[in-house]
């Protein structure tokens, strides 16, 4: 790893597995959740022993004790310095956003994203928030949240339900989704049967994206983990052409079954 990467950069909890300089896999959880979450800890022993390094973290403003003021801009200035920070030791940048993190993906992408990276992948994405909480909450339930100055949401992490306040959704009520466009690689991967953020939201975003790939899973639901290893191939899939290090040293690394039949299909 090369010497310029500042640890202090990175947030208060993180993951880091370096396997080589050149490419490495940020993995950017959902609303709620953390760094620990099973489908990111899958990706990452996926993806990690197909060569590439990755890092998973919990944004800052995440943690139970900064909940309350958590908004989308505060993660993706988060993102952005870890990014900037990152592309001082690796030459490329895949980032992952699931759920929310989808949508801080995009928002961090509008702003302009580093030359470092090089692709996108979103999971379950939630690019329209606000669009999720009036279903879910309905438009009484949005103005007593205003009202009160707080809303309790369930936090993963902590396993218990606790405050967020009206900075959160003031910012993604104003906010205007699909305004992205990228000319980067992106991958889109949505459950039909996801109960939390409807599927409608990534068919809309690929529709807007140039190089954008669309996988719907017709029995998925909001975690996709019971399509995990498929998914893991189509992530793996989605990777390989950018990276002519694996293509050139695939018998040199160790594999999971699921991301071998991808490689040696790629390269055959």
């Amino acid at each position: 790893m090369a010497a310029t990467l500042s640890i202090s950069e990175l947030p208060r909890h993180w993951s880091l597995r370096h396997n080589n300089p050149q490419h490495i896999v940020v993995y950017l959880h959902g609303f709620g959740s953390s760094m620990l979450s099973a489908k990111a800890c899958a990706i990452e022993d996926a993806l990690f022993q197909r060569g590439y390094s990755f890092l998973r973290f919990t944004f800052d403003d995440m943690q139970a004790d900064r909940f309350f003021h958590l908004t989308v801009p505060k993660m993706v200035d988060q993102l952005r310095r870890i990014v900037d920070t990152l592309a001082g030791a690796y030459e490329r940048i895949h980032l992952i956003g699931s759920s929310l993190g989808a949508m801080v993906l995009a928002r961090y992408c509008e702003q302009g994203a580093s030359p470092a990276v090089a692709s996108l992948t979103t999971l379950a994405g939630s690019f329209d928030f606000y669009a999720n909480r009036l279903e879910g909450m309905g438009a009484d339930g949005l103005q007593v949240w205003k009202e009160k100055g707080f809303a309790l949401f369930y936090h993963y992490g902590v396993n218990d339900t606790i405050q967020l306040g009206t900075a959160f959704l003031e910012d993604v009520e104003s906010y205007m989704p699909y305004r992205l466009r990228t000319r980067l690689p992106f991958l889109l991967i949505h459950g039909k049967r996801d109960e939390t953020v409807s599927f409608e939201q990534s068919v809309a975003m690929a529709s807007e994206q140039p190089l954008a790939t669309l996988k719907l899973y017709e029995a998925g639901d909001h975690s996709l983990m019971g399509d995990i290893d498929e998914i893991i191939r189509d992530i793996a899939g989605h990777l390989l052409p950018l990276s002519s290090r694996n293509a050139d040293a695939v018998a040199d690394c160790v594999h999971s079954p699921a991301v071998l039949s991808t490689i040696q299909e790629e390269i055959q």
